[in-house]
């Protein structure tokens, strides 16, 4: 039994993990190819096309190497703070797009908790050096 609710959890985060990215590739494509709005976050051509585009790389480059996936999932949780400041700051106020932005943060948090998680793992288990 709790061995399949690790396995569920194993393929949550891989899922969360590869929809955080999509939504930034999404975040890429709509700062370059999308119409400017000013009531939107995301606007601008290359001012979040490559932050958005670093950040879904370092996100899945966790699958290779977590010390990238913690750095991923920080800068994804910085990007997004600063977002909801400037959304409770410059625009007006509107709950669910500050809850949207929150929970974006939270789910952030969670990819650099499972990176971190999975650099400790990998030390634990490293076999000891050869003298």
């Amino acid at each position: 039994m709790v061995n399949q609710l690790l396995q569920i959890e194993k393929i949550g985060q891989k899922v969360l993990r590869i929809v955080m990215s999509a939504f930034w590739v999404a975040v890429c494509c709509y700062a370059i190819f999308g119409e400017e709005a000013t009531y939107l976050v995301f606007s601008g051509k290359l001012s979040w096309s490559v932050p958005a585009v670093i950040t879904a790389v370092l996100l899945l480059a966790h699958f290779k190497s977590p010390k990238l996936g913690i750095v991923g999932g920080g800068l994804s949780a910085l990007i997004f703070i600063a977002v909801t400041i400037y959304c409770i700051k410059a625009l007006p106020f509107n709950l669910t797009i500050i809850l949207n932005y929150l929970l974006l943060v939270i789910s952030s948090v969670v990819l650099l908790g499972e990176s971190a998680k999975e650099m400790v793992r990998e030390r634990i288990t490293q076999p000891f050096p050869k003298a």
